[in-house]
């Protein structure tokens, strides 16, 4: 288990326990873009609004990134070729691109 997923699983304990502290949440917003998409748990404690699966058109990963640098996300990193993360500075969205042609959009 990598450091960043450790620490998650510590401060889950935290927030079961009860005794999360103000700055613990603070550092689970800040691994939020590291944790399971399916992890309700930790994802509403980290402020995360639930999402939706989008299936987008074409599966190919470079134009759904095209698409969505046109409606305005930026600040894009490669999570080891698993999915591509982008995010809007103006409407504070974000969205996961997988390399199989789905796309996770938080808002």
């Amino acid at each position: 288990m990598n450091e960043i997923k450790q620490r998650l699983e510590y401060l889950r304990g935290e927030l079961e326990a009860e005794r999360i502290s103000y700055e613990e949440l603070a550092e689970l917003q800040s691994l939020a873009e590291h944790i399971d998409p399916g992890d309700v748990q930790l994802l509403e404690a980290a402020g995360v609004p639930e999402c939706r699966e989008i299936i987008r058109v074409t599966p190919l990963l470079e134009a759904c990134k095209e698409l969505y640098r046109e409606r305005g996300y930026i600040m894009e990193k490669d999570f080891s070729n698993e999915y591509y993360f982008m995010y809007n500075p103006q409407t504070g969205e974000r969205v996961r691109l997988y390399y199989n042609g789905k796309a996770w959009e938080y808002r």
